[in-house]
């Protein structure tokens, strides 16, 4: 009985450390940046909505393969879109932008990578998010909150993922 206590506890201590995130845990309105972790360039594979209304935040996870690329997110009084910079219109009242640097959401044949470019949310924190460009090396993402909310920014690996967490 006592080996399978100190079993379950392993795992545990194994699974808390793997989800460690490599960014600060608070929860900011500025601008945060992430450093990337490969100088290849990365490419977007995923993009999963989360709520954790016990938790007190909604979830967007960006996945990529090829290591992390550098990014910036930060409030923008509107989204444009890269290619015609039309402007993109998405629910909720503030726009908190994902831009990612040395990262594509295409194959080589043009064929997207990605398996969504448009989310809905929880109503909640984050209402929607649109993929607004994929144009030399750089993927953006704008996300359509309840308001201008406090948020954060985190990174995980294996895969290589960029978190954001909005405050509901």
């Amino acid at each position: 009985m006592s080996h399978a206590k100190r079993l379950l506890l392993l795992v545990f201590v194994t699974g808390t450390l793997a989800l460690t995130p490599n960014c600060a845990d608070d929860f900011t309105t500025a601008s945060k940046t992430v450093n990337a972790t490969t100088s290849a360039q990365a490419t977007l594979t995923k993009v999963e909505f989360g709520a954790h209304p016990e938790d007190s935040y909604d979830r967007l996870v960006f996945t990529f393969t090829g290591g992390i690329p550098s990014a910036t997110i930060q409030y923008s009084s509107q989204a444009l879109s890269c290619g015609s910079g039309n402007p993109v219109p998405l629910q909720g009242t503030a726009i908190l932008k994902a831009r990612f640097a040395s990262s594509v959401a295409h194959n080589d044949n043009g064929m997207v990578t990605v398996n969504t470019t448009q989310l809905t949310g929880s109503s909640e924190a984050i209402l929607e998010a649109k993929q607004i460009c994929d144009f030399e090396g750089v993927v953006e993402w704008a996300l359509g909150t309840n308001r201008v909310a406090p948020f954060r920014v985190t990174t995980l690996s294996n895969p290589s993922r960029i978190v954001i967490d909005v405050r509901r």
